[in-house]
């Protein structure tokens, strides 16, 4: 029998027991929360100076711990494969002595080897002269040609003589040499004939106007009413923009149309004839149009002219003999205060000898069969200044020859009989400049006496320019105070210390040359320049050998160490010396002997090198190269004992070293490079030198030598100049390439939790550019050049919150006419950064600096469905216009992108404390190397694809890649394998890799699983086929017999006008109606057209990439259409057309092409990917 006692007991038990239970399981609660708290406190490194969410550990680690132990194993892995820390042993034992001279001395030699340049070409003209003079002053004959144009090396086909055939075959029998064959000759008195190589002779004009006086004030009245056709308007348009194409920016000009339907360009005053101003008038002229209206112009012309000082120029284009009443009421306004001269255009079709009369040095009547520009440069000679010195010969603006499509000047020279100049490639007459080396502390500028500057350390090289670049000048690039600048002009020699905008301390020496328009000026921030070379150099290994292997084929070298990769000539028993430009005291000298293919000059270079005697003589090498080639040689070994040994060398490509100093590259495999290459132009070489400390790694680019996609890590090698306070010299940069995809296999292997679905680990630069990400791997995935925020949208707009990770910057590219912005993250952040604290997130971030390196780790955790469209980070497909040009917030999340520097106002904005930006990294050439067939050589080993069964076992082996899309690029294969690259480049069966020029067997096309095809099949596919080889061949030879028939019947007068901005054939009138396309260059803050393009021959494979690319900072780098070539293997095939080259309208628009939007974006924009943009 149960009590009421008994049960009394049993339910205070049960309480206790209950209660007991409660705090047992908030005890565990507890406990589990401070242990989150603590590994959450964990993984924070001090107090976070953000409102962030707390790091969390990620497996058990955290990414500080992560991003140590990842930099660890990079350290390593540049010291096993490329000696890093052996090699800077070595050098901290060798003893090094400073062979620069002083600055005041390299100027001199510099001066002196310029004067002597130009001395040569004046002797050349006077040698010109005296042979033809006797030729020149006779009696003239009937014309031949109409504005004809006489090649020297085609008069022999002319049976008819002429005076260009007399010329030439004076100048052949006289004279030796080559250099005579670049110069025109127009005589004064057959002015329709130019004897010389083809040209559009749009240096005469300048020419002539040279001589009169440097400033002079021009205004264009130009009539489009009823009575002009439209034909004679066409005309006077053409004629109106080849005269302010001869104008100097020292001139004034204005256009005015008397039809009065277009308002005036800037109705304050004249405008000075600078590039930006000649566009827009030349976009005013275009704009106006025939109209049936007459009426007056309201123009106040005596405000136009009110801040003129010296005589006025008027020229009227019209079709009228009578000048008309308002002409002269115009006239009348301007003479009041000013001295001023009419000068009529006449267009007319009358007949010649009803108006010769007329014909005279104030009337000029088109059309004619002379060259136009020696006509207009008649109409000037009315202004003559006492004060004027006239010079015994001209250098005219370097400007784009629109035959060769390189940069050249003109040295001319006018005589009594004739107009002689003489056509110079700029990169042969600044060759000194582009290569001058005095150390890291000192650069040399060349400018005229106009302040524009020729070549500066943050130009291109001159062969890399193939379109007309904005003139750029030297208190804009150098941010000096403009008084400095006429100094400079002003005074022939002289030396000043100058505080710049941006705060810089910097000494600037200068002379004039002989030619005293031309200015060198050396500046530095030291007082010495450092070159540190060996004082002792060591052993030079005997076997090494030089680049050129194609021409050692003809000497006594061992055919068996040689082999062939993807048709290249390789050595894998030595490495090879490659001697750029830097490393000669005359570069294209030596880089014309080098094209030739003359193996004894490379015999030449070696014996010296190798000569331990001292008696050979210097082939034209600087004193640096042979003790810097005997030092760099000394890690070749390890780089051989490696590549055999090394667990990694199925992973990379190749292994190389260049000299700081002098330039010299040493590399294993030997392979031949191009004779162009430039390593100090290199990302690789830059970055390096730029982060000394760090170890590089860049973002992938395209591997010219066949390799697919690769990474570049490279390192500096430093030596302390003690003489300089311990100051740490850089003397070598060791590098090595690696395939982009074993940088992702290194990333799964270390952090296994970069496999799981929902989390994506990638690494970026210190630019935010990404070096390794999961979506660089898709087959149609875009690879170069790919930012944080084209990739990673979401977590881009949040990281810019954080203000001390991430700043938004401007730079000024004054070649381009662009200001370009661009990202720069901390890479001395010790801390981890997450997402901020406020607000929802679907995306979780992790991200931390990789201690000494220059990139970031970051793991994204995508825990949520995300809707993309939340993301605002706009990026233009068609150009890299910035959505919004007028304001630039930290915060607003946006590509790298640009805008226009200049405005379309009269007076420009100020351009001051804008930082120009960092010299342009190269990815190509644009010159040929001549191989010879190596038909007779052994195939190199390679790595067995097949033999990796799984997409784990294949990513990141060299020359394989794993197939697994089928020819259509969005098909997946049934089976998919690890292929040769070569033939399923981007996992896309059948796609071939760019570059390879791969003529190995493609075996694995044909042995895939395709149903069999019987015999009555093959026959019948044959058949066709055999009908469809003839059909091909019939509809080619149609088209080339069509084409054949166009040329034939295509002429129109190369003399008529000077020509820029072009890049099909340089017919005047395709070229007049490129310059009509420019009419969008500064509407509403609208980037010109880029003055540089690179030479593409990028062969875009099936299904990828069609980006224009993005990157600020590098306008070559940012296009997967562009030559990225391999570092250091240049490409060698320039025969492919670029494919937005064949798209464009107009053929001036680039893979660096800036064009912007003319419009302004007011609504928010929820489309990232293909963002249209209107432009022209």
């Amino acid at each position: 029998m149960i009590t009421t006692r008994n049960v009394c007991r049993r339910s205070g038990r049960n309480a206790v027991m209950t209660a007991i239970l409660y705090v047992l399981i908030l005890t565990n609660f507890c406990v589990a929360a401070n242990d989150g708290a603590a590994n959450a406190a964990k993984c924070q490194f001090g107090k976070p100076m953000r409102k962030q969410v707390p790091a969390e550990p990620l497996n058990g680690e955290c990414l500080r711990d992560l991003v140590v132990h990842l930099s660890k194993v990079l350290r390593v892995i540049v010291d096993d494969e490329l000696g890093a820390s052996s090699f800077q042993e070595m050098i901290d034992k060798m003893e090094f002595v400073n062979v620069s001279n002083s600055l005041d001395a390299k100027l001199t030699v510099l001066v002196d080897k310029f004067n002597n340049k130009l001395r040569l070409h004046v002797d050349v003209f006077k040698q010109v002269y005296e042979v033809i003079h006797h030729i020149l002053i006779q009696d003239p004959r009937p014309a031949i040609y109409s504005s004809q144009m006489v090649d020297y090396d085609m008069m022999e086909l002319n049976k008819i003589s002429d005076i260009c055939t007399d010329i030439m075959k004076e100048l052949t029998m006289q004279l030796r040499g080559q250099e005579w064959k670049n110069i025109h000759i127009l005589p004064i008195k057959e002015p329709y004939t130019i004897c010389g190589p083809p040209t559009l002779a749009h240096n005469i004009g300048p020419l002539l106007l040279s001589q009169y006086c440097s400033k002079k004030n021009v205004i264009l009245l130009l009539e489009h009413g009823t009575f002009m056709s439209e034909s004679d308007l066409a005309l006077a348009q053409i004629t109106a923009k080849t005269i302010i194409d001869m104008l100097s920016e020292a001139d004034n000009v204005t256009v005015v149309g008397l039809a009065n339907t277009a308002p005036l360009l800037c109705k304050d005053g004249l405008l000075k004839a600078t590039d930006i101003n000649k566009f827009q008038l030349i976009r005013y002229i275009d704009s106006l149009t025939r109209t049936d209206l007459n009426e007056t112009t309201k123009i106040d012309f005596r405000k136009l002219t009110q801040n003129l000082r010296d005589k006025v120029l008027i020229i009227h284009l019209t079709n009228k003999l009578q000048t008309t009443s308002e002409v002269q009421r115009i006239v009348e306004l301007i003479s009041w205060e000013l001295k001023t001269y009419l000068k009529t255009i006449l267009i007319t079709d009358q007949q010649p000898s009803t108006i010769k009369k007329l014909s005279n040095d104030n009337v000029l009547i088109l059309p004619t069969q002379n060259v136009l520009g020696y006509e207009i440069g008649k109409l000037f000679s009315c202004l003559q200044c006492p004060d004027h010195y006239k010079k015994d010969f001209y250098v005219s603006d370097p400007y784009i020859e629109p035959y060769s499509k390189a940069m050249t000047i003109s040295i001319g020279q006018i005589t009594k009989t004739a107009l002689l100049s003489l056509d110079i490639k700029l990169r042969d007459f600044l060759d000194d400049i582009t290569y001058f080396n005095a150390g890291p502390n000192a650069y040399v500028i060349f400018f005229d006496n106009k302040g524009v500057v020729w070549m500066h350390k943050n130009f291109p090289r001159i062969e890399m320019i193939i379109e007309q670049p904005l003139k750029v000048h030297l208190q804009d690039i150098e941010n000096i105070d403009d008084q400095i600048v006429t100094k400079m002009i002003n005074e022939i020699q002289g030396v000043v210390d100058v505080k710049t905008k941006l705060g810089e301390q910097k000494q600037y020496r200068w002379r004039h040359l002989i030619y005293d328009d031309l200015i060198i000026c050396l500046v530095s921030t030291t007082n010495e320049g450092i070159l540190p070379v060996a004082r002792i150099v060591p052993p030079l290994p005997a076997n090494i050998l030089h680049h050129r292997l194609d021409l050692m084929l003809q000497t006594v070298i061992d055919k068996n160490t040689l082999c062939v990769y993807r048709n290249k000539i390789v050595t894998l028993s030595t490495g090879v010396i490659y001697l750029s430009p830097w490393c000669f005291q005359s570069p294209m000298e030596q880089l014309k002997l080098l094209e030739t293919g003359s193996a004894v000059n490379v015999q030449g270079y070696m014996a010296y090198i190798k000569d331990v005697t001292g008696l050979l003589a210097n082939p034209g090498l600087h004193s640096s190269v042979k003790p810097d080639v005997a030092t760099l040689a000394q890690v070749l070994e390890h780089f051989k004992k490696q590549h055999v040994e090394s667990s990694l060398n199925k992973f990379i490509i190749r292994r190389y070293i260049v000299s700081t100093v002098s330039g010299v590259l040493e590399i294993f495999p030997g392979m031949v490079l191009d004779s162009s290459f430039d390593p100090k132009r290199r990302m690789w070489y830059g970055k390096a030198l730029e982060q000394s400390d760090k170890i590089i790694l860049t973002s992938p680019y395209l591997d010219t030598g066949g390799s697919g996609y690769v990474v570049t890590l490279s390192q500096t090698v430093k030596y302390s100049m003690r003489a300089n306070g311990n100051t740490d010299y850089a003397i070598a940069v060791l590098s090595m390439d690696v395939t982009m995809s074993y940088i992702m296999r290194l990333l799964l292997e270390m952090f296994p939790f970069c496999h799981d679905a929902t989390i994506k680990c990638f690494l970026m630069d210190d630019k935010g550019y990404l070096v390794s990400h999961p979506k660089l791997l898709e087959a149609t995935g875009k690879i170069e050049q790919q930012h944080l925020t084209h990739k990673e949208l979401l977590v881009a707009n949040d990281i810019l919150n954080h203000g001390l990770f991430a700043k938004k910057k401007l730079c000024a590219n004054y070649l381009d006419g662009t200001v370009q912005r661009y990202y720069q993250f901390n890479t001395s952040l010790d801390d981890v950064l997450t997402n901020i604290a406020h607000g929802e997130h679907c995306v979780r971030y992790q991200v931390a600096a990789v201690p000494g390196t220059n990139v970031f780790l970051g793991v994204v955790n995508v825990t949520t469905q995300c809707n993309m469209l939340r993301a605002f980070c706009p990026c233009s497909t068609m150009d890299h216009s910035c959505l919004n040009c007028k304001s630039m917030e930290q915060t607003s999340c946006e590509c790298p992108c640009e805008c226009s520097l200049y405005s379309s106002s009269c007076t420009q904005q100020n351009i001051d404390n804008l930082d120009s930006c960092p010299p342009i990294y190269e990815h190509g050439s644009s010159l040929q190397t001549s191989w010879i067939e190596p038909t007779n050589l052994k195939s190199c080993p390679s790595i067995d694809c097949k033999s990796y069964t799984t997409e784990k076992d294949c990513l990141g082996i060299a020359d394989c890649q794993w197939c697994h899309v089928d020819t259509d690029g969005e098909t997946p294969l049934q089976r998919p394998f690890c292929s040769d690259m070569a033939i399923c480049f981007k996992g896309i069966f059948g796609s071939l890799i760019p570059y390879s020029d791969d003529s190995q067997s493609t075996d694995e096309i044909t042995v895939r699983e395709w149903s069999s095809v019987g015999p009555v099949a093959g026959g019948i596919l044959a058949l066709f086929l055999i009908v469809g080889i003839i059909l091909f061949c019939y509809r080619l030879r149609s088209v080339h017999s069509g084409l054949e028939h166009q040329c034939l019947h295509l002429h129109t007068s190369p003399d008529t006008l000077r020509m820029t901005h072009i890049e099909g054939d340089p017919e005047p009138a395709e070229l007049d109606q490129i310059k009509n396309n420019l009419d969008c260059l500064v509407r509403d803050n609208v980037a010109p057209i880029s003055p540089y393009r690179v030479s593409t021959n990028y062969r875009r494979p099936p299904g990828g990439d069609s980006d224009h690319g993005y990157s600020t900072m590098t306008p070559h780098d940012d296009s997967e259409q562009q030559t990225f070539a391999s570092e250091p293997l240049l490409a060698v095939d320039n025969s492919v057309e670029s494919d937005l080259t064949k798209q464009s309208d107009i053929g001036v628009p680039s893979p660096t092409t800036y064009l912007g939007s003319p419009h302004h974006v007011l609504a928010p924009v929820t489309v990232h990917r293909d963002m249209e943009t209107n432009y022209c």
